[in-house]
């Protein structure tokens, strides 16, 4: 039997022209040195991409689930979930579609800002994440690494 395609899926935040945080750069900033040198000085750039909602955890929980904002919007939440029901984007990632298709899983770096709480969200069997925030020290939540 033919055995199924490996999917790596990546995500990056602040990409910000104006800031000189993306590719072209503008303004004489030379951001992530690295990944000029691994992705775009090999010719891998991202020109014609598109989010629903331009702001963290909301565009972060619209992409994990394949559901416009409005179908994940929550009223009197916490901050950091910046009006998203957490509990759909727990439960209902593409990590769950992906398992059940016989997929090995993992979620390696920014996870979202609303972070679970002493669980792994639903569909993840590795787990190293965090919710951002302090990008020079950065605490990780890990799980069967």
């Amino acid at each position: 039997a033919a055995r199924a395609s490996n999917v790596v899926y990546v995500v990056t935040d602040d990409q910000d022209q104006m800031l000189g945080s993306s590719f072209p750069t503008t303004l004489g900033a030379t951001p992530l040195a690295q990944t000029q040198k691994l992705l775009v000085d090999q010719g891998t750039t991202f020109t014609n991409a598109f989010i629903h909602v331009p702001i963290c955890n909301p565009s972060r929980s619209t992409t994990l689930t394949g559901r416009y904002f409005h179908n994940i919007k929550a009223t009197g939440t916490p901050w950091a979930n910046m009006h998203v029901d957490m509990n759909k984007v727990h439960n209902e990632s593409f990590a769950v579609n992906f398992k059940e298709a016989g997929f090995a899983t993992a979620l390696i770096g920014k996870y979202a800002n609303a972070m679970p709480d002493g669980f792994v969200p639903k569909g993840w069997d590795t787990w190293l994440a965090n919710g951002g925030g302090d990008y020079a020290n950065p605490q990780f939540v890990s799980y069967n690494v």
